[in-house]
Parts: structure tokens; C-alpha cells; sequence
């Protein structure tokens, strides 16, 4: 039988399954394309990829939420998504402010340590996720 955790773990998965699709652009069949047609590109400093670094954000606040659970597998597990967002927008943010990557690398590296223990300790990896979460919010986009 599930446990209410292991319930809520596959809602979670499903949830990020279809933020994945919408946020990529996938929608129904029929859809005006014209809505989908990004505005023209104008000259702007490099910035982190506004849904990239959403996604980022959402599997850090969602990471925390399961931590809290000692759900430690679904947790490693978006650790390697929140890795994988952060390789795709490191080099903009690193261009456009310097203090905020440090500190996400900073924190993503003690974050990676803290979760190959077998019981990771819970205030260290709840601790980490709230500074990237404070860091990516102050993120330009």
C-alpha cells in the first residue's frame, strides 16, 4: 500500500512532468502558433533564461518540501535537475553578477556533500536549498 509520502512524491513528479511540458511550449493540438512566437530579440546584458532559472527555482522549493520528509531519494534526485538547470545558465549569471554564482556554486557544492551521506543531515541540506532560493530570486531575468 502507499504511504501518503510515497503519494505525494508521485503528485510531485507528475506535477513537475507537466511544468516541464508547459514550459517548454508544448501545448494542444490547434493552438494559435502565434502565441507561442517570441517578440523580436533586442539588445540586452546576458541574463539567465527566464525558464531555466524558473524551473531551477521550482526544483529547489520543491527539494525542501521532500527534504522535510526525509524523502532523501527524491531529493538526490532533483539535486542532479537543479545541477543540470544550473550548467545550462551558470556562464550568464556568472557574466552578470559574480557575488550571486559564487555563492550558488558555493552552496550547490556543500548542498551535493551534504546529500551523499546516507542520512543526510536535515538543517545542513534545508539550510543550503534556502540560500539558493534567496540567490535565485535575486537573479535578473
Amino acid at each position: 500500500m502507499f504511504s501518503h509520502q510515497k503519494i505525494f512524491a508521485l503528485g510531485l513528479v507528475s506535477a513537475l512532468g507537466l511544468f516541464a511540458l508547459t514550459s517548454c511550449g508544448a501545448s494542444a493540438p490547434g493552438a494559435k502558433a502565434s502565441a507561442a512566437t517570441p517578440a523580436a530579440k533586442t539588445s540586452q546584458p546576458a541574463t539567465a533564461h527566464p525558464t531555466t532559472l524558473d524551473n531551477m527555482s521550482g526544483l529547489v522549493a520543491d527539494a525542501k518540501t521532500l527534504a522535510g520528509l526525509d524523502d532523501w531519494h527524491t531529493v538526490r534526485v532533483l539535486d542532479s535537475q537543479i545541477e543540470g538547470d544550473w550548467k545550462d545558465i551558470k556562464g550568464d549569471i556568472e557574466k552578470t553578477n559574480k557575488t550571486n554564482y559564487e555563492a550558488i556554486e558555493t552552496h550547490l557544492h556543500d548542498l551535493n556533500s551534504a546529500l551523499k551521506e546516507t542520512s543526510p543531515d536535515k538543517i545542513a541540506v534545508t539550510s543550503h536549498l534556502d540560500e539558493l532560493k534567496t540567490i535565485l530570486s535575486g537573479v535578473p531575468q
